[in-house]
């Protein structure tokens, strides 16, 4: 199967999910990342403003903002390619749709990072397998943004934790050149790592 029928398949997994089970993951994901070493010691931390029916990440934001951590989402940035960067958020925050219809801080009230100062990315995803692999959206911009990322040859990296369902699971993702494996991936019933 290819990406496209791979993406297809799952999305309509996701989507025929009931909102019980959602909120259930949710909030069981939620426990397993704040339990996380990494996620205790991260002080600035990238997260996402969920959409078409990815896993809820809203708990983790306000709880992260509780902990006085630094939260950013992603904008979209429109160059010669399709990146991201991350731009602060809080409560406070206006935000304004961006071409897909999703949510993030408006870049006119709101200040960006550089993508190496942060110590986690959760990443929204579509699939994934036991190897870290991860089937997105198919633009590309989270692949592209670290891809900029590895070629800063920082000395500090991000962690990359995805963010998903159980059902998101299969056996193997189609690996292109231009994929990144996560560090780790969390679920409402588990944490792997890679």
């Amino acid at each position: 199967m290819d990406k496209q029928e791979l993406r297809r398949e799952l999305l309509n997994i996701r989507q025929a999910l009931l909102a019980p089970e959602r909120e259930l993951a949710a909030e069981n994901l939620f426990l397993h990342v704040s339990q996380m070493p990494e996620y205790i010691a991260a002080k600035k931390i990238a997260l996402y403003w969920p959409h078409n029916d990815e896993i809820d990440c809203q708990p983790l934001i306000k709880q992260s903002l509780k902990l006085h951590k630094q939260c950013f989402l992603p904008v979209l940035c429109l160059k010669n390619r399709q990146s991201l960067a991350f731009a602060a958020y809080d409560q406070y925050t206006t935000m304004v749709k961006n071409r897909y219809g999703i949510p993030e801080p408006d870049m006119d009230s709101t200040t960006l990072i550089a993508t190496n100062e942060l110590d986690i990315i959760f990443v929204p995803l579509v699939g994934f397998d036991s190897s870290g692999w991860r089937l997105g959206r198919g633009g590309g911009f989270y692949d592209a943004t670290f891809a900029d990322l590895a070629r800063l040859k920082s000395t500090h990296t991000p962690k990359l934790i995805g963010l998903g369902f159980d059902c998101q699971q299969v056996k193997q993702i189609p690996v292109d050149s231009w994929d990144w494996r996560l560090n780790a991936i969390v679920t409402e019933s588990r944490v792997l790592r890679f």
